[in-house]
């Protein structure tokens, strides 16, 4: 069962201006930073942290082109859409 906080996550990642596949939002990474609902990155890190432990979302890095930086990167994967499917479809 998803939180109203988790789903909020899980909502801004799949609807992601970013989304490169938003029939299919699986494994497709997003940039973090264009991806809080939140008002602090703090409330983000938690959540993103019960997501991740929950096998609903990867965490990661990529380089941002030029190799001199990384930047945060996160996707949903199949039991983290199929979570958020089931509590859209409740609501």
């Amino acid at each position: 069962m998803l939180t109203q906080y988790e789903f909020a996550a899980l909502e801004a990642i799949v609807k992601s201006e970013y989304q490169d596949n938003p029939e299919n939002p699986v494994d497709w990474r997003v940039w973090t930073q264009y991806v809080n609902p939140f008002k602090t990155k703090r409330v983000l890190s938690g959540i993103y942290a019960s997501l991740s432990k929950k096998g609903f979302i990867e965490v990661g890095f990529l380089e941002d082109g030029n190799g001199r930086n990384k930047m945060g990167t996160v996707c949903i994967t199949q039991a983290g859409y199929d979570a958020y499917n089931a509590r859209k479809g409740a609501a």
